[in-house]
């Protein structure tokens, strides 16, 4: 198992578990134990899941993962707050607590009320049977923007954080985005990072607990390549002088890079005049539901036909399984600001599979085809 430092100088393993995957059944519960413990029993070390996840049946997983596992200090526990299971609504628990109905899109199952994220934590550390998170994180706070003070609900949130952190229940917090770093330089919706610290530092001063995001990067999803709040901004700089710890979520594209192939074979194909041979057989290829998605998948398969890419092409295996989900892994290990990978995991099939990727060393004539690729692939996104 490979290792990075995180910023206050504990190790974590360069890939982790991403509990969002599974069924929601006894079943599933047994399946994602049983990856757990063969992964931490080789050195796995970073687990992140989420008030959300599962319907908090991953939140709950935790417990037994913990009893048996007993180590709890070798562990590094993400988890999140914002986005609201069915069993939270089902209890009426923001109606038990009076939350601002201001401070929640209820048709987006979201809600940044400071109360109901003091009470989320402690519910999180009941259903996990921990005395502390190591990073409690806010869930896709980029749907505050849609909100009127949007940015302010953020601070207030990150505010009552800070008060959790300094009750020891929490080590250190930070976001969690999906969209917020994806949108386009000056969108309303795009999450200003510099800003968000700025404006954190102003409330609380410097020694404040943000030591932490999670956001999406892969070979179908490089937006985060491009994100920039200013002409001078630099992500892994901005990352390293604020001591702040990156984690990718979807770091082989949610399972979906066989799909993205296919795509990717078919897009290409229409610079070359001859049909496809597939007439019949519905084709295995998938899209996201948004609209702002769609529109980057799109530019994102031109750049791929543009600059010749097949993801497929035997020149791209350069990984020691030689798959395709081998070579997600390759590229995301090229990133230099990530300190570690998310990677759904459910089953102990796909554990050892990324044991051996993720140890495997690429060679430097490898890191610069990759990166000269990523180049390639981020254009106009």
């Amino acid at each position: 198992m490979k290792y990075k430092n995180l910023f206050d100088g504990r190790k974590v393993s360069t890939f982790g578990y991403g509990l969002y995957k599974g069924e929601e059944s006894n079943k599933g519960d047994q399946e994602m134990f049983n990856s757990i413990v063969y992964g931490l029993n080789r050195g796995i070390n970073v687990i992140d899941t989420a008030q959300r996840y599962r319907n908090g049946r991953s939140e709950r997983l935790l417990k037994r993962i913990l009893y048996k596992f007993k180590k709890r200090k070798n562990l590094i526990i993400i988890s999140k707050v914002g986005l609201i299971p069915n069993y939270i609504k089902k209890k009426k628990i923001l109606d038990k607590l009076k939350i601002k109905k201001s401070n929640c899109l209820l048709e987006y199952d979201y809600c940044i009320d400071p109360r109901y994220i003091d009470w989320s934590l402690d519910n999180s550390l009941k259903l996990m049977n921990t005395k502390y998170i190591d990073f409690y994180l806010l869930h896709n706070p980029e749907l505050s923007l849609m909100m009127e003070n949007g940015q302010k609900k953020i601070i207030e949130a990150l505010k009552m954080l800070e008060v959790k952190r300094k009750e020891k229940k929490i080590l250190y917090y930070g976001i969690a985005t999906w969209n917020g770093f994806r949108r386009l330089n000056g969108n309303n919706y795009q999450l200003n990072i510099k800003k968000i610290l700025k404006d954190l530092e102003r409330e609380i001063g410097k020694d404040h607990g943000f030591r932490c995001i999670e956001a999406p990067i892969s070979l179908g999803m490089p937006d985060i390549l491009n994100y920039k709040v200013d002409k001078n901004f630099n992500l892994t700089n901005f990352l390293k002088k604020n001591k702040i710890n990156f984690f990718s979520s979807a770091s082989l594209y949610e399972g979906n890079l066989e799909n993205l192939a296919v795509l990717n074979k078919i897009f290409n194909s229409i610079s070359i005049n001859k049909d496809m041979t597939n007439e019949t057989k519905k084709a295995k290829v998938s899209f996201p539901l948004s609209e702002n998605s769609l529109r980057r998948l799109f530019i994102l398969l031109e750049n791929f036909r543009k600059s010749k890419i097949f993801i497929k092409d035997k020149k791209l295996k350069l990984s020691k399984l030689k798959s395709i989900y081998g070579t997600g892994i390759s590229f995301v290990k090229t990133l230099q600001f990530v300190t570690s990978s998310l990677v759904g995991m459910d089953k102990k099939k796909f554990v050892i599979f990324n044991l051996k990727e993720f140890a495997y060393n690429l060679k430097q004539k490898d890191i610069n085809y990759i990166n000269s690729l990523w180049k390639k692939i981020k254009i106009n996104l």
